[in-house]
């Protein structure tokens, strides 16, 4: 811990004994642990970093695969739960999280969180009106021919307009909103499973699946994309089937690399600044390919909590155990 006054987060904790929450406050340093029975939903700590906090917002590091809001009923972990489990004094004095930048579940990052309604309208503005500016690193498949360029091609769920195996899939039409994207290229490699590049992002406009639609579109496909790579029944065997040794040859990844990186907005007559440098699994695999972590054997079958969290082991620091029926996550 730091006595800098950063705010640090020990995520989620299930416990079989009961239900507290735990705020400790001492040089600045902001420690939260909750517990809930295991009958409440799956045992597990997810731990996620805390960049910047003030009295109006909290600026959090996001790893994959962490969802960011609970999604079609599932009983699983999510930043919301954990962030209203960090601001218990917060939310027990009136005040409501409201997320402000969401990422997908894959992707990995900043995610800014407003700490009351009034900080959210101000914030969410800051966005409607453009005044924020918002830098992702892609991954991607093949080298452009361009150093920078700019994608302005309107987006639409591509079933409105043609049949679509996946509901959520978007697609570039005329008929779409407007989408604008900057990308300006990084830098190129080659080694044994093909050609890459790593982009710099920056979208204007804020699209569901803006960036991953718009380097499709270019012919240069994230790598580990389940919908917008080279094929989406990967994202459909990963549905029906779960992960397989013919996911881990197509995928390369076990995920998108897709990482938000920087973030820029006014606040308080200033702009504010972070940054959030590229997670291990995406560092580590453009310098070695070959130790990329894939889930186990056993996660094979439908996407649960548990093939879920045993993705999350290749992406942060933590390790997976079982003791009896309870799965727990314990960090290093």
């Amino acid at each position: 811990m730091d006595d800098g006054g950063m705010a640090l987060s020990l995520g989620k904790c299930r416990s079989a004994v009961n239900h507290a929450a735990l705020i400790l406050l001492a040089h600045g340093v902001r420690v939260a642990l909750a517990c809930a029975p295991v009958n409440e939903g799956p045992e597990a700590i997810l731990e996620f970093g805390v960049i910047d906090e003030s009295d109006d917002f909290i600026v959090i590091a996001k790893p994959a695969p962490l969802i960011v809001h609970p999604s079609n009923g599932r009983d699983e972990p999510t930043l919301l739960c954990g962030l209203e489990e960090l601001l218990a004094f917060e939310v027990a004095n009136g005040k409501k999280p409201a997320i402000i930048t969401r990422l997908d579940r894959e992707t990995s990052g900043l995610v800014l969180v407003a700490k009351h309604t009034d900080a959210a309208r101000h914030l969410a503005m800051s966005l409607q009106f453009r005044d924020a500016e918002k830098e992702y690193i892609a991954l991607v498949h093949g080298r452009p021919e361009w150093m920078e360029v700019t994608v302005d091609q309107p987006i639409i769920r591509q079933g409105l307009i043609q049949p679509s195996a996946i509901w959520l899939k978007r697609t570039v039409h005329e008929s779409g909103r407007e989408s604008l994207t900057h990308f300006r290229l990084v830098r190129s490699w080659e080694n044994q499973l093909g050609v890459f590049s790593e982009i710099a992002c920056l979208p204007v406009t804020g699209r569901t699946h803006q960036i991953r639609v718009h380097l499709s579109h270019l012919g240069l496909p994230i790598v580990g994309d389940k919908i917008y790579g080279s094929d989406e029944t990967t994202f459909l065997d990963f549905i029906d089937h779960g992960w397989s040794d013919a996911l881990r040859t197509r995928m390369i990844l076990p995920r998108q690399a897709l990482h938000a990186a920087r973030l820029k907005i006014p606040w308080g007559g200033a702009m504010r600044e972070w940054h959030c440098p590229l997670p291990a699994d995406l560092s580590h695999w453009m310098n070695d390919p070959d130790a990329v972590s894939f889930p186990s054997q056993e996660s094979v079958g439908s996407p649960s909590i548990s093939a879920n969290l045993a993705i999350l082991s290749a992406h942060i620091p933590i390790a997976l155990s079982k003791a009896g029926t309870h799965l727990s996550i314990n960090s290093l």
